[in-house]
């Protein structure tokens, strides 16, 4: 575990400063300590992102429960992967296709065709409900992207089902605090007497929109993952186990 985020960076950056004069970097210009970078690199550097100074920026972009609209240059994008950070995403992978002389123009089918990982944003339809899967190996902006993700989906009712977040050092239990910010600005309710579910190695919070998060108060209740003969429940049956779960309530 690196101490701080500066560290993590810190370690990154020697990828970059791997590169060599004949490399190209491509960096985030939307995240400060990724476009200092540009900075240990001699060579070639392509920023992307919302940012001014972004070489490969989106502009005009438009979100909805589809996914996101925007464009590039001239050549307009249409992709079906939730939110803006996704955005930024595919603008990565624009700049990358730069590098070798591959104009955007021609990259908006491919970017069109594109669909999330297994839970990485995947979107799952059940009986009129609508699932968010993000959590693998998720980390503070991850979440915050997921729950802007959420407050921006139409829908009559909104839960996040948090889990544990891993591997963070010792700041841990003060960025799993700090969540408490983006689950008010995305409308749910959360505090310390939410329910907790957990099992070995696992603790999920459940936090509720406003308008519904008396429904559910049982503050002791818990659940263990763990089917009949012992076997953890595969991610499949445990979204199934939260399409009941959301059905009750």
């Amino acid at each position: 575990n690196f101490e701080s985020i500066d560290g993590i960076a810190a370690a990154k950056r020697e990828l970059v400063e791997a590169l060599g004069e004949q490399g190209v970097a491509v960096l985030n210009a939307d995240d400060p300590l990724v476009a200092a970078m540009a900075k240990s690199h001699a060579g070639r550097t392509i920023l992307y992102g919302f940012d001014q100074n972004a070489n490969v920026r989106a502009e005009d972009l438009t979100l909805s429960q589809d996914g996101a609209r925007f464009r590039v240059g001239g050549a307009t994008f249409e992709s079906h992967l939730p939110g803006r950070h996704n955005v930024l995403n595919v603008l990565a992978g624009i700049a990358t296709a730069q590098v070798y002389g591959i104009a955007p123009e021609s990259l908006t089918n491919a970017v069109g065709a594109l669909a999330p990982g297994k839970m990485r944003g995947e979107r799952i339809e059940h009986n009129g409900i609508t699932i968010f899967n993000d959590c693998y190996n998720s980390n503070p902006d991850a979440v915050r992207m997921m729950l802007e993700v959420l407050r921006d989906t139409p829908a009559r009712r909104r839960i996040a089902v948090l889990g544990a977040m891993k591997e963070l050092g010792e700041h841990g239990p003060a960025f799993h605090a700090e969540l408490a910010g983006p689950m008010a600005e995305a409308g749910l309710a959360f505090n310390a007497s939410s329910v907790r579910v957990t099992s070995p190695g696992l603790q999920v919070a459940i936090a509720m929109d406003a308008a519904n998060s008396e429904l559910y108060n049982d503050k002791d209740k818990k659940y263990h993952f763990h089917k009949s003969d012992g076997k953890k429940m595969s991610s499949d049956e445990l979204v199934e186990f939260w399409v009941k779960w959301c059905k009750k309530y």
